[in-house]
């Protein structure tokens, strides 16, 4: 009886990421001699307000509440799930006969309902938009979460023509993709969505202009970035958890979904 109740929840959870899928994602078959397919995820637009692309799933659409929700961080973590497997390629998984798009579609979910970490992060979604109360959930600080985004700001190049090039909000998880940090997994993509708006983006702008001036006075020329990266980014990131915007967008976008994140904050 335990086995039979066990193969129907998982039946049941495939039949949900059938229904994300077929959702959010559509397959085109772009050249069938080669069989070469381009997935993409339906939904995105461009947020002014936040400078970067998002998803807004209009109501009509079945479990949009969901989607909305958590869109974004599980389709990114449907791309770290490919990138950090050494078994398959983006190429491989999206390779079929015939030109067939039905069946690439059906081997997309059928690796996300067999791939433990993503399945897991889209179960601990699930359970955090629907039955929030009944997460077990970590209690952060919130110099837990400014420490953990100071991972999405660095110095990330160097040209004449250019100048120095930040990173604003971007850039890897600072924890490895494994089931065991599925938690913390959505809680990093917390801390990006909380962070892109027009108040941290003007702050840090304000904050790079002051970094990027103090290493142009200091340096006559400029022709080791490493050692510059190495002395001014943790400059950086000190002015970064000096300002205020940084700690008042995270607890802002915590209040906004305090009932639907599977963590707990103090502030």
């Amino acid at each position: 009886m335990v086995v039979l109740c066990g193969c129907l929840n998982t039946k049941y959870e495939n039949i949900e990421i059938k229904e994300f899928f077929d959702t959010m994602s559509e397959i085109e078959c772009v050249d069938s001699s080669q069989n070469k397919f381009n997935l993409k995820f339906n939904y995105s637009y461009y947020n002014q307000e936040k400078e970067s692309f998002d998803y807004l799933i209009p109501d009509s659409v079945e479990k949009a509440d969901f989607y909305n929700a958590y869109a974004r961080r599980l389709i990114s973590a449907f791309y770290q799930a490919i990138n950090s497997d050494t078994t398959i390629t983006f190429e491989k998984l999206l390779s079929v006969d015939l030109c067939d798009t039905e069946l690439v579609k059906e081997e997309v979910m059928n690796y996300c309902a067999q791939n433990q970490i993503w399945h897991g992060i889209f179960n601990l979604a699930k359970s955090s938009y629907y039955e929030n109360d009944k997460v077990e959930k970590p209690n952060l600080t919130i110099d837990s979460l400014v420490n953990i985004s100071m991972s999405y700001f660095d110095i990330a190049g160097y040209s004449k023509e250019g100048g120095f090039a930040f990173h604003f909000v971007c850039g890897s998880n600072p924890f490895e993709f494994k089931y065991e940090n599925k938690t913390a997994l959505l809680i990093c993509e917390f801390c990006q969505e909380a962070l892109k708006n027009p108040e941290m983006s003007k702050a840090y702008d304000k904050i790079i202009d002051e970094i990027g001036n103090s290493i142009k006075s200091e340096y006559i020329t400029i022709d080791d970035f490493q050692s510059i990266k190495e002395i001014y980014e943790p400059k950086l990131h000190e002015l970064l958890k000096e300002e205020k915007a940084l700690k008042e967008s995270l607890i802002a976008y915590y209040k906004k979904r305090k009932d639907i994140e599977p963590f707990i904050l103090e502030y």
